[in-house]
């Protein structure tokens, strides 16, 4: 995307000024946010409720800058001279909140500061602005009827002053810089908001130059530099199956503490987070959860070291977290935990050498690279959990987590092709795109009832580095299709969830809810496919 030519043209024009706030010009869009930026004026507002909550504001994951941070209640800027800076907060809140109806926002806006600052979001994009900051209180009929424009918000919560406080001190929570300097800036005023008058003249206002706030420069000692690709990851969380499955192993063994569970929990999805990280760039994929992988934000370097960082930290946190353990057991958490890691690489090494030698695995051999991979983190939720707990009862359930990890896989592989749920965020067939031969690919690879003819036709279009054309994923469609190897794949999965719920089930309820969350697509036909893909 390209900032200056995508979305409304209307609002590509901002307001230059110098750093005592006189207007220069009116400068484009694109001069102002990109690198190096050029200063321009904006406003950021915070809205707060009759019990003293403050509004907060998750960025959609298509804006340019800071996509998915979370920020104060509205952060834009005028686009010309037209009308009074309180106006076009109006205006920017009706395009930010979807029409959200407020009397009289110029009015009721209290200007409390000013805040100059830069900061870069990414090697292409950043802001240098001169923030006017704005309080504004709502009722509690006017906060009911809160709208959003989710191509401009994510997602909003209210947060009292400790959960703010909470907030800023979660070193995973993606904050925006200007949001995080206006905090440790400004804190002061959240308190004494009620006593500043409705309206002031600008030389009035306190005014905080904090110069260069960006990621690299701000904050080194909470490592935000570092974590950043890991953190824009963790803002856009999935079904978090594998913490649920934590649970359920609690519920099986019941001398599991909860403490522990959350710890393992904590442990696994920091891995798989890790994990994610390094698997779209390995893949070449683009969108992760309908948002753009993280290594297209913020480079392939610096993801690769942040999830190999996040590896080690994960299992080397064992020795403290778990510190009411003696020590042979706590070596036992980390040397286990580091095995399963090495399983897991060498798993997806395999994987990778199929995609990238145009290899197809046999059924077995690709079940064989499930049971390292896919596998590995659910049945190191049982490890894990059977080593703070009852061993025994690891021993019984480890292999019933590794069925799961399986059904899931195989599972994946069919949605991927089959389910138009989950193509709303990974696109259709987007395995097509990344050359893999997934579970339905090996089925049509192994079928007797296919010519050679189409294998190769399907083994040269999984080789292409650009990826498949809808028209040839389709065709694929209708090849799968053809041959048998859709229904093959969902009656193996339907097998395979039957099988788990009647083992599991009637010693865990968390697992009934993970199954809901996993049900498993019909076969549609192939002019069904069409009629929503095209």
């Amino acid at each position: 995307m390209d900032i200056a030519t995508e979305g409304d043209v209307s609002w590509k024009t901002c307001v230059v000024v110098d750093e005592e706030d006189n207007v220069l010009r009116i400068g484009g869009l694109a001069e102002c946010h990109t690198i190096p930026m050029t200063l321009h004026r904006a406003f950021s507002v915070f809205i707060f409720d009759k019990a003293g909550k403050l509004l907060l504001q998750q960025r959609a994951k298509t804006k340019y800058t800071f996509p998915l941070s979370w920020t104060n209640s509205i952060c834009s800027h005028p686009r010309n001279l037209d009308k009074t800076l309180e106006e076009w907060v109006d205006i920017r809140l009706q395009d930010e909140f979807a029409g959200w109806k407020l009397d009289n926002v110029a009015g009721r806006l209290k200007a409390v500061g000013k805040l100059i600052y830069e900061a870069r979001s990414d090697n292409r994009y950043g802001e240098k602005e001169i923030d006017t900051l704005y309080f504004m209180e709502v009722t509690d009929e006017e906060k009911e009827n809160i709208k959003l424009n989710p191509e401009e918000i994510e997602a909003v919560q209210w947060v009292s002053d400790d959960e703010l406080r909470q907030l800023f001190e979660n070193e995973r929570m993606l904050i925006t810089p200007w949001f995080r300097a206006i905090y440790y800036n400004m804190c002061p005023l959240y308190k004494n908001m009620k006593e500043f008058p409705v309206s002031a003249p600008n030389k009035d206002l306190p005014v905080f130059n904090v110069g260069d706030v960006s990621y690299a420069t701000a904050n080194v000692e909470l490592d935000h530099l570092l974590q950043l690709p890991f953190s824009y990851l963790c803002s856009n969380p999935g079904k978090a199956i594998r913490t649920m499955l934590c649970h359920a192993y609690a519920e099986i063994d019941k001398t599991m503490k909860i403490e522990d569970t959350e710890t393992v929990a904590t442990l696994v999805e920091k891995i798989h987070a890790a994990s994610l990280l390094h698997d779209d760039i390995e893949d070449k994929s683009s969108s992760r959860r309908g948002a753009p992988c993280a290594h297209l934000i913020y480079g392939i370097a610096r993801t690769i070291n942040t999830g190999a960082f996040n590896y080690l930290d994960a299992a080397l946190s064992l020795d403290k977290t778990m510190a009411h353990f003696d020590e042979s057991k706590r070596y036992k958490m980390i040397t286990s935990t580091l095995s399963m890691l090495c399983t897991l690489h060498r798993a997806q090494g395999a994987d990778i050498t199929w995609a990238e030698g145009g290899y197809c695995p046999s059924k077995s051999d690709y079940l064989d690279m499930i049971s390292g991979k896919t596998c590995a983190l659910f049945r190191h939720c049982a490890t894990l959990s059977g080593i703070c707990g009852d061993e025994a009862t690891a021993i019984k359930y480890g292999p019933k987590f590794e069925e799961f990890g399986t059904f899931f896989q195989i599972r994946d592989d069919f949605a991927n092709v089959c389910d138009p749920v989950y193509w709303k965020s990974k696109g259709f067939y987007e395995d097509g795109d990344e050359g893999k031969y997934s579970y339905p690919v090996i089925l049509f690879m192994e079928s007797e009832q296919v010519t050679s003819e189409r294998k190769n036709w399907l083994k040269q279009r999984l080789a292409k580095p650009e990826g498949m054309s809808v028209p040839e994923k389709l065709q694929a469609y209708e090849e799968f299709y053809n041959a048998g190897v859709l229904q093959e794949t969902r009656d193996l999965c339907i097998e395979m969830q039957k099988s788990l719920t009647t083992s599991l089930c009637s010693v865990s309820p968390t697992i009934e809810r993970i199954m809901a969350k996993l049900s498993v697509a019909n076969v549609l036909s192939l002019e069904e496919v069409k009629a929503i893909v095209l």
